[in-house]
């Protein structure tokens, strides 16, 4: 993957975080019997987190293989 693709692909899957914490956001008022919220936020920690690291492991292989 080229850095002409490298940036579009991290910013889609910003915008799919930035939508999830927004949703989460949203539904903060609604009581939930479980632990549906905190679910809700660890999985928007884990989508963070591979990001960071998809994002970080292409930009190594771009500068390795220049």
């Amino acid at each position: 993957m080229s850095v002409q693709w490298t940036i579009p692909v991290v910013c889609l899957h910003a915008l799919y975080v930035a939508t999830l914490v927004g949703v989460t956001a949203a539904v903060h008022h609604i009581e939930f019997r479980f632990d549906e919220l905190r679910d809700l936020w660890r999985g928007i920690l884990v989508s963070s987190v591979s990001v960071g690291m998809l994002f970080y492991t292409n930009i190594r292989l771009l500068l390795l293989f220049k």
